[in-house]
């Protein structure tokens, strides 16, 4: 028990994994759409007259978001590369 003790001590400072990192994307995805769907249903269908936003509609399109900032910032890693110089 004490092993087991020792190297969680030792892993305290390191980034964390994979599965954390996932939950962390998740828990935003999650709460872009809450906070969208929200502010849809409280600020376009009463000013606009537009129709209300489903959470599934939100949530593609805050995943839609997020693929296309992802997209950019490969690219754009890929592009910083080179030497057109």
């Amino acid at each position: 028990m004490s092993e087991i003790l020792k190297q969680m001590r030792e892993r305290a400072g390191e980034a964390p994994g994979k599965g954390h990192r996932l939950l962390r994307l998740l828990t935003g995805l999650v709460v872009a759409s809450v906070a969208l769907t929200w502010f849809w249903s409280t600020s376009a269908v009463d000013m606009f007259a537009a129709p209300p936003l489903r959470f599934s509609d939100a949530f593609a399109g805050v995943l839609a978001l997020l693929c296309l900032a992802y997209g950019c910032g490969v690219a754009f890693q890929l592009g910083s590369g080179r030497d057109d110089g």
